[in-house]
């Protein structure tokens, strides 16, 4: 994702209540995002369905399964992150801090 993209999540956050940004007390550059303890409850009844039905799933794997799983999940994003350096590397994918907001080229 594109910082400009990681922006508007976080400020679809922060004008749903869920976080507020505060000041890094040792760095002026950094934001800190807080969450806002009060809507904790709120988010967790939102999500409780998609909570249960991974337990459920989950329950279906052996500790050894899972951790096979996870795994290759863990290799597979660190494969994908390598790969896309290496074709920017050579040109052929543009750098995400430079595309527009909205994902696409803004040179193109």
């Amino acid at each position: 994702m594109t910082s400009g993209a990681i922006t508007g999540v976080i400020d679809r956050l922060e004008a749903g209540g869920y976080v507020r940004r505060e000041s890094d007390a040792s760095d002026r550059r950094k934001t800190v995002l807080v969450p806002r303890m009060d809507r904790v409850e709120q988010l967790a009844q939102l999500y409780a369905p998609i909570q249960e039905a991974m337990t459920k799933l989950w329950s279906t794997y052996s500790l050894d399964q899972l951790r096979l799983l996870a795994d290759f999940v863990r290799k597979s994003s660190d494969a994908t992150a390598d790969a896309m350096q290496a074709i920017r590397a050579i040109g052929r994918l543009p750098d995400p801090s430079k595309l527009g907001g909205d994902g696409k080229d803004p040179q193109k």
